[in-house]
């Protein structure tokens, strides 16, 4: 979404146990943002205000959680 590393504070989010759902929000560099993200189907949405001073313009990305593997090393057996 941004062209560099980038900094987020002020998280806060709460877990919605029923729908297994975290929802929240944070400030990113001055930027205010959201997230929800469902932990049973590992599938969530960010959004996050595209310029600073915030403004009605929006960047939102759907992301997926996925298992990183480490290169083999020969020792493994599987």
């Amino acid at each position: 979404m941004f062209d560099s590393a980038i900094n987020i504070s002020d998280c806060l989010l709460i877990y919605i146990a029923p729908y297994h759902l975290f929802h929240g929000a944070f400030f990113l560099e001055g930027r205010i943002g959201g997230v929800i993200y469902f932990e049973d189907i590992k599938i969530g949405l960010i959004a996050v205000s595209a310029d600073y001073p915030p403004t009605d313009v929006v960047k939102y990305s759907r992301f997926t959680e996925m298992i990183q593997l480490s290169a083999p090393n020969g020792n493994d057996y599987n």
